[in-house]
This record gives structure tokens, C-alpha cells and sequence, in this order.
């Protein structure tokens, strides 16, 4: 192993553009010894990684804040929730893994801006359990793992009922028959949770043709399935249709207060999510609107309003669509709409030259 004194001192009296050369050979051989390699590639790994800054179980999300934090799970509440603020992980794509006794499922999450609040929910089955988080990115990052105990207190699920070895041939009594169309709610559940609408609904279908009871099918299609439905709206970024999902479900008149909790939140989600998109490009709707009507205005524009249109900056184009133009008194209107929100926008265009009485020329 040699020393720096050593390679260092020799090389004194080279010029210095050479002496520049030999440092930066200098720097590529420290940089290949595996002690340095190693290191560099943990800090590298590490400046990935975005910042968990509040993460916990939580009883309710409203207005994408969790209502309370949780060290125990409550005795009768009947879906938990783990919330979490992370920073810094825009486009990537957060995984809550719910790890309790033989279940085991991870909860994808797009993350949509620096500062991002997100979470995800399991079905409470038996409140003595304890449950287990941990929270990773898709690029290969362990953000943390929490945890919650169960409570103690709360009545555990009844015990199944022992296996004969020989069957009975007895015809089903209705205990028995009531049995064999319970629904499978913690598999419903799993699927939701997982934004599986589509094994959801399959599942249901299944439990139909076995005879479980219409309305409760009914109203898991029309409630549990339409709220899960509406969170995949949200990360999808199909806002639009997420908030008219929630807007007719809302006027059910039989929700739990914990149903319409979440709705609330679900909707303040939108309202925020909203907001962040339209400042992505309000600003340059702005600047290019003073520019095609100050530096613009009379010329070509107006006399072929629709080659105009195909010259619009690309932030604006990727989040707007033009959907009309409509002749004014000064000029034109160009109603453009963000579909993922169902927000309007009109950009007017002036054209001086049709009020100089030949306005009938220009529109021809």
C-alpha cells in the first residue's frame, strides 16, 4: 500500500497542467478501492431515498390528516389505517406491506409532489392481533417499519368449529346452511385493500352464485367497492371521475359515521390534489396569454386561429385540451379543459383588425 506522501512529493516539480492530470488519476484510483467504493455507493443509495416525517396507525384519515395515532388497536374499530407524509419520493411509488399473522399484503401508493400524504387501510377482523408496517419504495429503499398491538381487551372471532372425520348424512340444518353462505368478507377485504377491483367484483359474483344474502352483495358493490374505486381514481390522477363517484355516494342516507369519514377525506384529498395540478401550469396559461396578445395580437394568429393553437408550449398542451374556439367581439376564446380535474380555462386571443371593418376577411 503506498502513501500519498510518497506519490505526491515526485511530482512536485512537473508543470501543472501535468501535475492536474496525476490528480485526477490520483482520485479514479482512491475512488476503485473497495472501502471508498463502498461508501460512496451508501451515500449515493442513501440521497435516494426520500424522508418519512410523520408515519402512524391511525383510526380515521380526514382531510388527508390522520384523526388520531395509535399505540393499541382500538377494541371496535373495524378498519385500521397507516398514514404517512413522506418527502421528497416525487414519481415514485411507496409500498405499505400490512403484515399480521398468516396475511400478508402490500399496499402500492403513487407518490405525486415532494410533500405527499398518503395511506392505506386493512379490515379489522380479530382486534387482539397485533399488526406489523413496513414502509419501502419502489427504487429499493426501507423507509421504516412500525408496529401496534392488539387490544387485549376485545372480544376475539369466534372459534371454527371442529372438523368430523366421518361425514354426517344428516340433511343441513339452517345453522348449517347459513354457514355455507357467509361471505368471505376478509378475502373481499384483502382485494380492496389491494385495489384488486376487478378480483373483487369476481369474488362477488362468486358469492352470489353460492346464495349469500342479495343485499349484503348490494351493498358492498355499491359502498366498499365504490370507495375503493374512487381511491384508485385519485392515484390515477382521474380526479374528475373520483369526485363524482364520492358526490353520489354521499347522499346515501345509511353510511357509518366511519363511511362518511372517509369520503370527507377522499373528497379534501381531491380538492388539494386539484389545487397542486393547476399550479404545475396556471403559471405559464399566464405567460403564454400576455405573449400571443402583446407580442402577437393582428397578425397570422388571428387570421388562421387554429394553426395557432398547434404552437402552444408543451406544459400547457400535456395538462390542457382544447376543446372549442369561439369568435368575440375582439377576437377569440379558446376554451380549454383539464381532464383529470374537469377544470376550464379560456384563453382569449385579440385581433384588433375586426373592428377596422374587415373582420368579415379575416374569418373567411
Amino acid at each position: 500500500m503506498f502513501t500519498m506522501r510518497r506519490l505526491i512529493l515526485p511530482l512536485m516539480p512537473c508543470p501543472a497542467v501535468r501535475f492536474g492530470v496525476i490528480l485526477t488519476a490520483l482520485s479514479a484510483m482512491l475512488s476503485a478501492t473497495p472501502a471508498f467504493a463502498e461508501s460512496g455507493g451508501a451515500a449515493a443509495h442513501a440521497e435516494s431515498c426520500p424522508e418519512i416525517s410523520r408515519a402512524g396507525f391511525t383510526g380515521a384519515v380526514v382531510g388527508s390528516e390522520p384523526l388520531d395515532l395509535l399505540t393499541e388497536v382500538p377494541a371496535t374499530v373495524r378498519t385500521l389505517f397507516f398514514f404517512t407524509e413522506v418527502l421528497g419520493a416525487t414519481g415514485m411509488t411507496l409500498q405499505h406491506r400490512w403484515q399480521n399473522g398468516d396475511s400478508d399484503v402490500t399496499v402500492p401508493l403513487r407518490i405525486g409532489s415532494p410533500g405527499w400524504r398518503t395511506w392505506s387501510s386493512r379490515q379489522i377482523v380479530d382486534n387482539t392481533m397485533d399488526w406489523r408496517v413496513t414502509v419501502t419504495t419502489d427504487n429499493g429503499c426501507t423507509l421504516g417499519v412500525w408496529t401496534i398491538a392488539g387490544n387485549p381487551d376485545a372480544a376475539r372471532p369466534p372459534a371454527a368449529a371442529p372438523t368430523r372425520s366421518t361425514p354426517v348424512r344428516s340433511s343441513p340444518t339452517r345453522a348449517t346452511r347459513t354457514a355455507e353462505t357467509a361471505l368471505r368478507t376478509e378475502e373481499i377485504n384483502a382485494l380492496l385493500a389491494e385495489q384488486d377491483l376487478i378480483g373483487a367484483r369476481m369474488l362477488l359474483e362468486a358469492e352470489a352464485e353460492r346464495g349469500v344474502a342479495p343485499q349484503l352483495l348490494a351493498r358492498i358493490r355499491q359502498v366498499d367497492l365504490e370507495l375503493a374505486s374512487a381511491r384508485r381514481e385519485i392515484e390515477a390522477e382521474r380526479l374528475y371521475t373520483a369526485a363524482t363517484r364520492l358526490a353520489q355516494l354521499s347522499e346515501r342516507d345509511d353510511l357509518s359515521d366511519q363511511e362518511r369519514a372517509s369520503i370527507t377525506g377522499l373528497q379534501r384529498e381531491i380538492t388539494q390534489r386539484t389545487a397542486d395540478l393547476e399550479n404545475e401550469y396556471v403559471y405559464w396559461l399566464a405567460a403564454w396569454r400576455h405573449t400571443v396578445n402583446q407580442g402577437l395580437a393582428g397578425g397570422a394568429l388571428c387570421t388562421n386561429p387554429s394553426a395557432f393553437a398547434e404552437d402552444w408550449p408543451t406544459r400547457i398542451t400535456e395538462a390542457l385540451s382544447w376543446v372549442d374556439r369561439q369568435a368575440t367581439a375582439t377576437g377569440y376564446d379558446f376554451l380549454l379543459i383539464d381532464t383529470r380535474t374537469g377544470r376550464s380555462h379560456v384563453l382569449p386571443l385579440h385581433c384588433p383588425l375586426q373592428h377596422s371593418g374587415v373582420s368579415a376577411v379575416i374569418r373567411q
